[in-house]
Order: structure tokens, then C-alpha cells, then sequence
């Protein structure tokens, strides 16, 4: 009896061990979504869900999300189901209190190369429910020489290159209603994250959520002291963000289609096609006009030409028909 429970548990073990070695697949995109904050150009069913739970906030969030890639860019999306929408800054500028919004943040390591530390290969980029964003890198290298700074990055908005639309259902900064939640679409080029696209490329990345739930200042609030009301939480489960030794292994999976190939590769040759009409299209269409207009002339004249002979033999008739004979009764 020992024996199958433990052959049970050496099988679950491995199973577990195969899953976890796993890397998250980001499929490739033959019809790019427009990034214009709706996600009906997405296949939801797709989708990954994640519950928050780690923090207690009036409203916890539930999350879907979901990547893809082409040849150009990394594409994504986020739905936040929230019934408490809230904005507690509005700055335009890059600053790093953005996060204090109702927020993602998007976390690449694009060599997967690091530890226990960011280092240059390694992006964080944050996007609030208004569509804003700022980026920052890893390995600065003044910061990589002090203690405290267990995550040593630098801002670099101004050099970062991403595209984000956002979508809002229900008011925001309003707690005395339900809201329904918000979306956000994003694309970022692979030349922005140094990457080289091909399929099967591997890169660690993390998706963590900023949930607020209250409109307050966070200004007067110490560095050391917990935002009321206030939830941060990755997809995996951690609150620690930014060190690269939890983040998840993704690939890219999929390739384009025949169709999408031959088009991409012989859209440059339109000069072919163009040429092509010009030397074969065109003449024929000619030759056919003019046998068109041929057709047109010898028609009206083999009418004519019927109708004078089917008169000439109405005549023919006339002559050669003998005369008919009077019968004159009495006579």
C-alpha cells in the first residue's frame, strides 16, 4: 500500500517540477490589436486570471491579462476589475508616483542574465488607469554602490519608447458609487527593450498591480509607513518587486502565417505587380477592344446583307411563278 502512494507523490512532485520549469507562452500576433484601450481584438479566452488577495483594500482587484508579439513589437493587455477607481496623482512629467495610482507595472529582463539584482538589461515600466507611463532601467551604477538601494534603477522616460491606451468604466476618485474597471493596451517596440525578435526567444518578465482604493495625499505619509487602503501584489503571488530571482520565464511561441509572409515579403515589390499590368494587362485589354469594336462593324453590315438577299429572292419568286388561271362559270 505504501508503495502506489508514494509512487503518487513522486509523480505529483515531477509534475509540479515540469509546470514550474515551464515557461509562460507570449503567442504570435498575425492581426496586431489596435492599441486603443478595447480588447475586442483580443481572444479573452486566452487570457490569464489572477485574484488579488494579499492586501485588504475595500475593493480587491481581479485581473486578466494577456501578451503577444510580432516582428516589431511586444503587445499586451490588462482589465482590472475594480469597484473603486482612483487617480491620486495626475503627473504627466514621469515621476515615479504614478504608481500610487490605480497602476500595472511591467517588469522585462530581456537577456535573462540577472539575480538577484537589475541590472541594464532590465526594464520596469509603470502604467496608470489614465494612460500615463514611466520607465525606468536597472544598473545604475551609482546607486549599485549603495547598501540601501536593494533595487538600483534610474528613470528614463525621456529614452523609452511604448505606446498606451486606457479605458475607464465608472467615475474616477468618487468612492460613494460601484465602478466596473478599467482596461489598458499597450505596445512596445523590441528595439525599445534591445531585443531581437525570433520565435522561441526567452526573457523573465513580472506583472504586478497597484490597487488604490481611497483618495488620499500620500505626501505627508512617511517612506517606512504603509499606504491606508492601498494593495501592490504580482501574478505570482509576491509583494517584493523588482528583483528579477522571482520574475517568470516567457517565450515567444508561433510564427507568421504563409499569407502574412508572402504579403510582408512581396510588398516592397509593388513595382512588380505594376509592371506586370502595364506589359500583359494592359495590351490584352486593347487586343480585346479592338476585336470588340471589329464584332461591332461586321454585324450591322451581315444584316443588311441578309435582308437584300431574302429580297432578291421575294423577287426571284415573282418572275418565275406561273401565272394563275380564271375559271369564268357560263361560258
Amino acid at each position: 500500500m505504501r508503495f502506489p502512494v508514494l509512487l503518487l507523490l513522486f509523480c505529483f512532485l515531477v509534475s509540479s517540477f515540469l509546470r514550474a520549469q515551464t515557461p509562460i507562452s507570449i503567442p504570435y500576433q498575425n492581426n496586431p490589436p489596435l492599441i486603443d484601450g478595447l480588447i475586442n481584438d483580443w481572444d479573452i479566452t486566452k487570457s490569464t486570471g489572477y485574484q488579488c488577495v494579499k492586501f485588504k483594500v475595500s475593493s480587491p482587484n481581479y485581473v486578466r491579462w494577456q501578451l503577444g508579439y510580432d516582428e516589431l513589437h511586444l503587445y499586451g493587455y490588462v482589465e482590472v476589475h475594480d469597484q473603486q477607481l482612483i487617480r491620486l496623482t495626475n503627473d504627466a512629467s514621469g515621476s515615479p508616483r504614478v504608481a500610487f495610482n490605480d497602476a500595472f507595472e511591467l517588469y522585462v529582463d530581456t537577456k535573462h542574465d540577472s539575480h538577484n539584482q537589475m541590472d541594464v538589461n532590465d526594464f520596469q515600466v509603470i502604467m496608470n488607469l489614465d494612460g500615463k507611463f514611466t520607465a525606468f532601467r536597472g544598473g545604475d551604477r551609482f546607486l549599485l554602490q549603495v547598501e540601501k538601494y536593494r533595487v538600483p534603477k534610474d528613470t528614463m522616460t525621456a529614452q523609452f519608447v511604448a505606446e498606451v491606451a486606457t479605458k475607464t468604466y465608472g467615475t474616477i476618485n468618487n468612492n460613494q458609487d460601484i465602478d466596473s474597471m478599467w482596461v489598458a493596451e499597450f505596445r512596445i517596440p523590441w528595439a525599445t527593450l534591445g531585443i531581437t525578435e525570433r520565435e522561441g526567444y526567452r526573457f523573465k518578465f513580472d506583472l504586478c498591480f497597484e490597487d488604490a482604493d481611497s483618495l488620499l495625499d500620500i505626501r505627508p505619509i512617511p517612506d517606512d509607513q504603509a499606504i491606508p487602503n492601498f494593495g501592490f501584489e504580482s501574478f505570482t503571488g509576491t509583494t517584493n518587486f523588482g528583483f528579477p530571482a522571482n520574475w517568470k520565464e516567457v517565450a515567444l511561441t508561433g510564427h507568421a502565417s504563409a499569407w502574412k509572409k508572402f504579403s510582408t515579403h512581396y510588398s516592397t515589390y509593388w513595382w512588380v505587380l505594376v509592371l506586370l499590368i502595364g506589359l500583359v494587362f494592359l495590351p490584352s485589354l486593347a487586343v480585346l477592344a479592338r476585336q470588340n469594336y471589329r464584332l461591332r462593324q461586321v454585324l450591322p453590315k451581315s444584316v443588311e446583307t441578309d435582308l437584300r438577299l431574302q429580297a432578291a429572292y421575294v423577287d426571284a419568286q415573282k418572275v418565275v411563278r406561273p401565272p394563275a388561271k380564271v375559271h369564268i362559270e357560263g361560258g
